[in-house]
């Protein structure tokens, strides 16, 4: 199934601050350009690094210079030139070229619903996070719910964590975290990571669910073996407090350790204050 592409922005250059210096010395003291593996290094930082040499400074001979007054009323020239027809020239592309997006989006959004309507389950829950964010569509939560459902009762983990989400926020629905609590349990029964660490957190709340601190250990223990960094601090705190488990500090340690190894700061936060405990 395709995907709608996102829109890109292109930035320019701006460039030609006037000198007051003749054409010998500007020609003398004009900086060089970067060579293309400078720029290219620049541009793409992920790449290889370029080989390209630092420029080193090169005088123009006087033969050069002297005839730079005359080349630069001809450039002078071309760029007035260019300045008055282009925009004339490319006047139409920028409403076509959006016309052609625009049909795009179309043909694909209407692939995507076809999908969905056959009774496609991935196709089903990106047609409803289409309705959802409003992408390639105006956004609309109530059909944004309909198909989450079709999709969810098909055994979708995303569109059941999905719908989990509106009922927690009230998004496009009356609020219930029961309801929440219901649809999340579905997703973490499937091995939905997220599902599993937003119902652990009902659960130790008591949050429109009976208090559970047991399950929720059970929950977020699940999410952390799966490598869910918020999952293996709380089952950290949880191992260290005593809570829903027996108090260990040596587990304590080194699930949070794995969840600041992997950048959560609160984690590492509570690593430092356990190493400063006398």
């Amino acid at each position: 199934m395709r995907t709608i592409p996102a829109n890109k922005t292109m930035s320019g250059r701006a460039s030609g601050a006037q000198s007051g210096l003749a054409p010998e010395e500007l020609a003398k003291t004009a900086p060089m350009a970067p060579s293309r593996g400078e720029t290219a290094s620049k541009a793409a930082p992920s790449m290889a690094p370029s080989r390209a040499k630092k420029a080193s400074k090169i005088d123009l001979p006087v033969s050069l210079a002297s005839g730079a007054k005359k080349d630069s009323k001809i450039s002078l020239a071309l760029v007035l030139i260019i300045a008055i027809l282009l925009p004339s020239a490319l006047s139409g592309l920028p409403e076509a070229l959006a016309q052609s997006v625009s049909n795009q989006e179309a043909a694909e959004f209407a692939e995507l619903e076809g999908e969905a309507k056959a009774g496609d389950p991935m196709a089903m829950y990106y047609l409803a996070r289409s309705y959802d964010k409003g992408v390639g569509v105006p956004a609309d939560k109530a059909l944004a719910v309909e198909w989450y459902k079709r999709a969810a009762a098909s055994g979708q983990a995303d569109a059941q964590y999905s719908l989990g989400v509106m009922f927690e926020t009230g998004d496009g629905v009356q609020e219930s975290k029961a309801e929440a609590a219901r649809w999340w349990q579905m997703a973490a029964q499937a091995g939905h990571e997220k599902a599993q660490y937003d119902l652990g957190a009902l659960l130790i709340a008591g949050d429109g669910v009976p208090r559970n601190k047991e399950l929720a250990v059970h929950w977020w223990r699940e999410a952390a073996e799966s490598g869910d960094p918020q999952a293996q601090r709380r089952l950290g705190m949880c191992y260290l407090a005593g809570e829903g488990v027996a108090r260990n500090e040596t587990l304590a340690a080194a699930w949070l350790k794995k969840a600041a190894g992997q950048g959560d700061y609160e984690a590492a936060k509570v690593l430092a204050e356990i190493d400063r405990r006398p």
